[in-house]
Formats: C-alpha cells, structure tokens, sequence
C-alpha cells in the first residue's frame, strides 16, 4: 500500500512539473478562482522554426501560445493548449504584439477579453462553472 502512495504522489509530481514547464517563459493574463479550484490563462508571443517534412527546420515564424491551466489547491491538473500562427509582418516587433492584439482570432476559451454578457450561458448550482469561461 505504501508503495503505491510513493507511486502515485511521484506521478502527480511528475504531472505537474511536465505542466509547470509547459508555461514556463509564458505571461499569466488571467486567473479565475472558486474555492479550491482554480483556472489561469498564460500566453507567449514568440519566433516559431517548425519542421518540414523533408526533416530540415524552417525558417521562424511568428506565433502566439495561450495555455489554460486548471489547478486544485495550488496543484496543476490539466491544461489546454492553443497556438496562432501572426502574420510575417509582426517578425521584427514579436516583443511588442499585445494580448489583445490578435485576441479576436482565437476560440472564446482562450480570450483574454471579457465575453459578451448577451452570449454568456447561464449555470445553475455550481459555484466554479465559471472556470471553464476564463
């Protein structure tokens, strides 16, 4: 029994600094908390070289990360990854690109911006069903 315990708490530990460095080097826009539960929204703006199928690296493009990550007492249990590749215009100025900038071209789950209250769906009983609307 001691044994498993050892095991499991060294793969909940594995888990979260897997997640932990995932988001390493990101921006924290958001945090959203409900009790013990909580829910943050990191991004980075950074140069991209993707792999092509001959093996060779491309040349870097711009592109920008937000990741959601969900958290019970302190502990990171899950996230979501989105990327958006920017447009070649924005190479020379990546340290520059804001959080809104290109807000509106991602999914509504990973806006840094407020939604509209007119869409927002509404939820009874649970006090943390606003965590999966960040």
């Amino acid at each position: 029994m001691t044994i498993a315990l050892a095991a499991l708490f060294f793969a909940v530990v594995a888990h979260a600094l897997r997640i932990r460095g995932r988001v390493a080097g990101h921006q924290r826009l958001h945090m959203v908390r409900a009790g013990w539960v909580s829910c943050e929204l990191w991004r980075r703006a950074s140069l991209v070289a993707h792999v092509d199928v001959t093996g060779r690296k491309t040349f870097p493009l711009p592109q920008e990360t937000r990741t959601r990550v969900w958290r019970c007492t302190g502990i990171p249990l899950r996230c979501k990854v989105e990327s958006l590749g920017l447009p070649a215009q924005v190479t020379d100025t990546i340290d520059s690109v804001t959080a809104t900038q290109f807000d509106a071209l991602f999914s509504s789950a990973f806006r840094c911006t407020p939604q509209d209250p007119a869409t927002k769906k509404r939820t009874r009983g649970m006090a943390w069903a606003h965590l999966s609307r960040l």
